[in-house]
């Protein structure tokens, strides 16, 4: 039980470093700004809807891929 955990969550986590790695160009456009798009998931090629504080930086991001990524910085 506890190895299929550990599974499941390295799997999240490269999911989430793809993600991340693949918007970075999207959250440098935006910085400083607040912003919302959505974009072509990079791990599923699906709908990734993606909203940027001004106030901040972070970003919010989810996919509408069921088991697909989806954050709150």
């Amino acid at each position: 039980e506890i190895a299929l955990h550990k599974d499941y969550v390295n799997k999240r986590m490269e999911m989430y470093c793809i993600v991340q790695t693949a918007i970075a160009p999207w959250r440098a456009k935006h910085k400083g700004k607040s912003a919302q798009e959505t974009v072509e998931c990079p791990k599923c090629t699906g709908k990734l809807h993606l909203s940027i504080s001004a106030y901040n930086g972070h970003v919010h991001g989810h996919c509408e891929t069921k088991g697909c990524v989806s954050w709150m910085e």
